[in-house]
């Protein structure tokens, strides 16, 4: 069986691979700056990010729920803003502080002695 391979089935099996080591490098490169602890849900939260509107989509035609693009939008919002209100309370400071840090740190970063 000799089928060719289309361009966008060679653009997945090629980003997978880049999407992994560029993984890996930014771990790396930043595990003196962000715990891996952090440096993980960041990555799970961008995963949420980019996969909830898919899901809200999709999920409630496969259940046979009929859900409108409205009320799909609608609680796509409702989501964000929950987690907009969630990080405010857990991180007072905000993106400013983490930003900061990671400046102050990135100063001495080749000499951190």
């Amino acid at each position: 069986m000799t089928q060719r391979l289309s361009s966008g089935t060679v653009a997945l099996l090629v980003a997978a691979p880049l999407l992994w080591a560029g993984n890996a490098v930014v771990g790396r490169l930043v595990h003196p700056l962000i715990s891996p602890v952090a440096l993980n849900f960041i990555r799970w939260a961008l995963a949420f990010i980019v996969l909830l509107p898919l899901l809200l989509n999709y999920v409630p035609h496969w259940l046979g729920l009929p859900l409108s693009t409205g009320t799909a939008t609608h609680l796509e919002h409702m989501i964000f803003g929950a987690l907009i209100v969630f990080f405010l309370i857990v991180e007072p400071h905000g993106l400013a502080r983490l930003w900061s840090t990671a400046r102050q740190k990135l100063r001495i970063w080749p000499f951190p002695h």
